[in-house]
């Protein structure tokens, strides 16, 4: 019985650490490679991606009742250097041309 839940457990860690380094691969191939776009607001929002435009390209968001979220909903920066960032009015977002599933990268804020 104990030999059983070894192999359960070693197979579920085995699962578990190949989802975590398919996304850290994803993440990092979008930082790598990906369109560093600056993103102002407002922004366009549509339910799907079939009506693009050729210079629009798709992010995925989440929207609840009151707030609407792009991914990345902080961003840490070192103590003493807000002063740096209260004048930011884009935010740079990094993702893969011809990637449809939405996915992307905040890389910082940009004035």
């Amino acid at each position: 019985m104990k030999e059983k839940i070894s192999l359960l457990l070693i197979v579920n860690l085995l699962l578990l650490s190949g989802f975590l380094i398919q996304a850290v691969v994803k993440k990092e191939t979008i930082r790598s490679d990906g369109r560093l776009v600056f993103l102002p607001l407002p922004v366009r929002l549509q339910v799907n991606f079939a009506d693009l435009k050729t210079s629009e390209f798709c992010l995925q968001y989440y929207r609840s009742d009151y707030d609407l979220k792009i991914g990345a909903e902080s961003y840490f920066f070192q103590e003493g250097e807000a002063e740096l960032y209260l004048e930011a009015k884009y935010a740079g977002i990094r993702f893969l041309e011809g990637n449809t599933d939405g996915d992307k990268l905040f890389v910082g804020w940009f004035v």
